[in-house]
């Protein structure tokens, strides 16, 4: 009986954390704008529209000219909505991005 129990908690567990997350990258657009935000021609912005069926999470890192990296996300972004885009004042224009059901550790978003 306990080791029923425990098969159900961890089933459970599993269900709870949402460790089944849908890859959504095939379903979702991206725009990419310079020069638009900071009052520099150097600035990028990356705009991500959900063309999916459902809700997707969004994590998305763009690159400085430092090398370094400017990241953030968007944890519901709704069908067919497009978020505020993600930005960073002096860009490369490299940007990375992961789109899931879940979250961040569900979307397997490598760091940059």
């Amino acid at each position: 009986m306990k080791i029923l129990m425990v098969i159900m908690a961890v089933i459970s567990l599993c269900f709870s954390i949402n460790i089944f997350a849908k890859n959504m990258d095939d379903c979702v657009s991206i725009n990419k704008t310079w020069g638009d935000k900071c009052g520099s021609e150097k600035s990028v912005q990356v705009k991500v529209k959900n063309q999916c069926s459902e809700n997707v999470y969004v994590k998305m890192c763009v690159e400085r000219e430092n090398g370094t990296w400017e990241c953030g996300s968007d944890p519901r972004l709704e069908p067919g909505e497009m978020n505020t885009g993600f930005y960073t004042c002096k860009a490369t224009g490299n940007y990375k991005y992961a789109t899931c059901t879940g979250g961040f550790k569900e979307c397997g978003f490598p760091s940059p």
